[in-house]
């Protein structure tokens, strides 16, 4: 609670730039890291969640005003909330998540190092959850989505590696279906392409 604390009210510093920040920018991003660490066990991920540390978590995301480093080290929070966690996977697909971390993706200020950490967190909210694999499915940018975080021309190697994770996750998952197959087939042809070109 201490921690969130400290990270709240260092939101709030940010998004209004007035008088000296709470807490050092490097200071909240160890106090972030702990945090992280602290959740990795189920029961602490829960308790967070019960203190309203979703909705936290997504605020920062999405707050272009907070910084890079600091948006980044959320990410990684939530990826570590929603790793086969299904109530808290249940929660983000509710808050809407899944279509606020795709939509940030395709954000032109969004970084590549960001774009990773989104494709993370996305694929440890959607995987194993069948409603979430299927809300995800649908999304109309979903495609697209695999498509640019697997082109080599612009996709670093970390990004391609945390894309091809999640697309393989998503059409050999026990719930995959021959519609789903053909939703992601442009982003599977590219796979084995961008494969055959390495081997070359």
């Amino acid at each position: 609670k201490f921690i969130l604390t400290e990270a709240s009210n260092a939101m709030e510093y940010y998004k209004s730039r007035v008088g000296d920040p709470p807490i050092a920018e490097e200071a909240l991003e160890d106090l972030l890291q702990e945090l992280r660490d602290i959740v990795e066990q189920i029961d602490y991920a829960r308790a967070f969640c019960s203190l309203q540390g979703l909705p936290f978590l997504l605020g920062c995301i999405q707050q272009e005003e907070v910084p890079v480093s600091i948006r980044q080290v959320c990410l990684g929070i939530l990826s570590t909330l929603g790793q086969n966690n299904p109530p808290v996977q249940q929660q983000l697909l509710e808050m809407g998540a899944i279509k606020n971390l795709s939509d940030l993706f395709f954000d032109p200020k969004t970084t590549n190092a960001t774009k990773t950490k989104i494709m993370q967190t996305l694929s440890s909210i959607v995987r194993n959850h069948e409603l979430a694999e299927n809300v995800f499915e649908q999304l109309p940018q979903s495609p697209e989505l695999f498509l640019q975080g697997l082109n080599p021309a612009t996709a670093s190697v970390s990004l391609r590696t945390k894309s091809i994770f999640f697309l393989r996750a998503l059409v050999t998952s026990d719930l995959a279906t021959s519609a789903r197959l053909r939703t992601f087939e442009k982003a599977i042809l590219l796979v084995v392409d961008t494969c055959l070109l390495e081997e070359n």
